[in-house]
């Protein structure tokens, strides 16, 4: 391996730099000199600038990712002599996997890491949980557990390798809702009528919270934990539930509704997983929506939201979640969602669809016109039918479609 010279990095950051050198088959062998800058600064964004002589290189960047990516662009530049400036529109570029409905192995997610990094992607989510199956591995209650699932081995080699390359996973065990498969052994806890749990019974909360906390270690590289929280249950007709509404009335207030039951209890969850070190982040769909204007519990100040929709009139528009100083991903299910199967009526994404999205465009064509607490946006895989696609059909698809993110993401300038 030809030596680098650096700057600021620790002899762990020159091996991970290493290994990408070796396992992208980037070719140094025509340089004679090679200097490595790491300038962190305060932008969250990555960025960094790639001056090539014929015989010199110079990478500085404001992160170990940077100059991970400026060596990767080695090979798609044609020129001897550059001297550019790559910026990243968007702090966190994001692939979603549900691996709750569906089983995909550590090769897919392997190969599937190899291809974000190419695209200059930094964080994979991993939606465990569903009403359609279970599919990590537990020790607190494994008889929720599908027949096919990630073992906690094998997760801790899928978070290793995604390090490697600069990626960040991101749990989610959504809760209260979609908790079909593990409600159905523990039917005590589950809200009548619903795939949901019954979030007015203490003993509920307190035992879905360990299930979470069997996780929290596992996970405790991640900044982040997704609490999901979308679609617990019509929300327009929460109040139609007498066990939220008495609850809201015993506990919170008089004039408390089963929204404020549905709030209190996310705001809860979130207070336990920020005590174990993580920022929580949430779905919109049941938040600030037009039919409860007056709500008594307000939501956390703690959460980021991953807006994915807006297909009912009452939910929120994202400039809603801007206004209340949230952050915000962009997870839009209009150009976005790769549901499988093409099912609730969702087509395919296509490159050619994507190549029409605007990076300030939210579901049904809202535009955000101060981009500054716009997080990130994601591509998000949903097994609906879980044998619509082969694990290799998905990552076909998702190979095309990166390239497409990639180049609304980052900007390339002269210097």
């Amino acid at each position: 391996m030809k030596p680098f010279k650096c700057t600021n990095l620790s002899a762990t950051e020159i091996e991970d730099i290493e290994f990408i050198v070796k396992q992208q088959n980037i070719d140094l062998g025509q340089l004679s000199k090679i200097t490595l800058c790491l300038t962190p600064n305060d932008k969250a964004k990555d960025e960094f600038n790639l001056h090539r002589s014929s015989r010199f290189l110079k990478i500085t960047a404001n992160s170990l990712n940077g100059l991970k990516y400026g060596l990767c662009e080695l090979k798609n530049t044609a020129y001897k002599q550059v001297n550019l400036h790559y910026s990243a529109q968007l702090a966190e570029r994001a692939v979603m996997i549900d691996c709750g409905r569906k089983y995909f192995s550590v090769v897919f997610f392997k190969k599937l890491i190899e291809e974000m990094f190419v695209n200059k992607f930094n964080t994979l989510q991993l939606h465990f949980s569903d009403n359609e199956g279970f599919r990590i591995e537990s020790e607190l209650v494994p008889e929720v557990v599908s027949a096919r699932f990630l073992t906690k081995k094998e997760i801790r080699k899928i978070i290793a390798y995604a390090h490697k390359f600069g990626i960040q996973v991101i749990p989610e065990l959504d809760s209260p809702g979609h908790l079909k498969q593990i409600l159905s052994k523990y039917p005590q806890f589950q809200l009548p009528d619903s795939n949901g749990l019954n979030i007015s019974d203490e003993a509920a909360v307190n035992w879905f919270k360990q299930i979470l906390r069997e996780y929290f270690e596992l996970f405790s590289d991640s900044k982040y934990f997704h609490i999901g929280g979308d679609e617990f249950v019509e929300f327009d007709k929460i109040n139609k539930y007498p066990q939220l509404v008495k609850y809201a009335h015993e506990i919170i207030d008089s004039d408390a509704t089963g929204i404020d039951t549905y709030l209190q209890y996310l705001n809860q969850i979130a207070e336990f997983t920020k005590q174990h070190g993580f920022v929580p982040r949430v779905w919109n769909d049941g938040l600030y929506r037009a039919e409860y204007p007056d709500s008594i519990v307000k939501l956390s100040s703690d959460f980021q939201i991953t807006y994915w929709t807006k297909w009912n009139q009452n939910m929120a528009p994202v400039q809603t979640f801007l206004d209340h100083g949230y952050k915000v991903i962009n997870y839009n299910d209009g150009y976005f969602y790769h549901v499988l199967g093409e099912a609730a009526s969702y087509k395919y994404p296509t490159p050619q669809k994507i190549s029409s999205w605007q990076i300030n465009e939210f579901p049904e064509y809202q535009y955000v016109e101060d981009m500054s607490s716009v997080w990130g946006q994601s591509l998000n895989v949903w097994c609906d039918v879980p044998d619509g696609q082969t694990e290799a059909e998905v990552l076909s698809a998702l190979t095309e479609d990166m390239p497409i993110i990639h180049g609304k993401e980052w900007s390339v300038n002269n210097r």
